[in-house]
């Protein structure tokens, strides 16, 4: 498998906020010493995916190609890379390269092409399929709890809860809704709680030493690891200064993640679709399908 003579990639794309995506080829990058090639097998729906296509964050370059979660087999290497060789698997480090709304000339989808700095081994015991999501969703949520020394004897609140197990915490989830409870309780959760429930949130005042946001929300440590589309309005600086509360932004982690979730069987659930079904799949993700 190789694209050594190709010059194209095939990707879908999006032309406007509220249309569907299309099927297009562009251009691929020239070819450089310092770059791989690989041919992509598997990839994943993230939400800044659709605050993209929607133009959520009101950045959209149109036309844009988003999908940033991708695994795949190294199809060429150029003459200064060395720590890579063909059919290796391997995904991208998309966040460190920040994808959302910016012009690079590598291309995606069918056939990624850029710097070997960008781009990971995968350990043999991982699968694809369960790989792809680990460098946003999985990255962004093991960052901030091994930087802030989540460990045995922490509680924790976030809804990433598998990490927070693997480290030793007691996981505490927060949800907006009752019908995932059961999914939690799955997932080894120590605790369960609805948002909308003003008793329940309650009972749980003031027991965390750490909370992890993967959604827009506002309350001892927590860490913003998403990127609502609205401002941040309801955080009250003397419900922090208060409690001594720390509140801080996470964005990108270590690639030695893959190997803590290889050690420890740390994986996502997913929901599986064929790319010819991509249409299909960002509905089901904005309708609230997506599990997880």
């Amino acid at each position: 498998m190789t694209s050594s003579t190709e010059v194209t990639f095939h990707e879908w794309a999006s032309f406007g906020k509220g249309q569907p995506l299309k099927s297009t080829e562009l251009q691929l990058k020239h070819f450089d010493d310092d770059d791989i090639e690989f041919y992509v097998i598997h990839g994943s729906v993230c939400g800044s995916d659709i605050h993209t296509i929607d133009n959520g964050w009101g950045t959209a370059d149109y036309l844009c190609i988003v999908g940033h979660e991708i695994v795949g087999l190294v199809t060429k290497v150029g003459k200064s890379v060395t720590d890579f060789k063909i059919d290796d698997r391997v995904r991208d480090g998309c966040i460190k390269i920040l994808t959302y709304d910016n012009r690079w000339t590598n291309g995606d989808k069918s056939y990624w092409r850029g710097n070997q700095r960008f781009v990971f081994k995968i350990p043999s015991n991982m699968p694809s399929e369960l790989t792809a999501t680990f460098f946003c969703a999985g990255v962004t949520t093991y960052g901030p709890l091994k930087r802030n020394g989540v460990t045995k004897g922490s509680r924790i609140g976030v809804m990433d809860i598998q990490w927070g197990k693997a480290m030793g915490a007691e996981v505490v989830v927060f949800s907006s809704i009752e019908r995932k409870r059961g999914d939690a309780k799955l997932s080894v959760a120590t605790d369960y709680a609805v948002i909308s429930d003003a008793e329940a949130m309650a009972q749980r005042a003031g027991t965390l030493t750490f909370m992890v946001c993967t959604s827009f929300a506002n309350d001892s440590k927590l860490t913003l690891v998403a990127a609502p589309e609205t401002s941040l309005n309801n955080i009250s600086a003397f419900s922090l200064l208060e409690r001594q509360i720390i509140f801080a932004v996470s964005f990108i982690g270590s690639s030695k993640m893959l190997e803590f979730a290889a050690k420890t069987g740390v994986k996502p659930c997913i929901l599986k679709y064929p790319m010819t079904k991509v249409v299909n799949t960002i509905q089901a993700m904005k309708n609230g399908k997506a599990r997880y």
